[in-house]
């Protein structure tokens, strides 16, 4: 795994990283994405963390949580000591809940 410093803030951050968009399906937007369950996300979690590829994207918006459960479900019962779950607090749109508006 290649990593890339953030700006001056000294952090290093790994150039890939998986996002769970897909993951739940649920809802009128990330029902159109995908519908992956926990045993359709095991296959490409297991493939990620044996490749060194953390950390997974998330957020609690994607599929209203979902994604962040079908997650856990699939790391389930894996030793992955290095697997590293980043989830960020999503926008509210005007519909409320939602994918952040896109700028410029």
């Amino acid at each position: 795994m290649r990593y890339r410093h953030l700006g001056a803030s000294g952090l290093r951050v790994p150039e890939l990283s998986p996002n769970t968009g897909t993951f739940g399906g649920s809802g009128p937007l990330f029902g159109e994405w995908g519908t992956t369950g926990p045993e359709q996300a095991r296959q490409p979690v297991d493939r990620c963390l044996d490749a060194g590829v953390p950390p997974f994207d998330s957020a609690d918006a994607s599929s209203d949580g979902a994604a962040e459960e079908v997650l856990v479900q699939a790391l389930r019962g894996r030793p992955c000591p290095s697997a590293t779950v980043r989830t960020a607090p999503a926008a509210r749109t005007a519909g409320g809940r939602g994918a952040a508006p896109r700028r410029g």
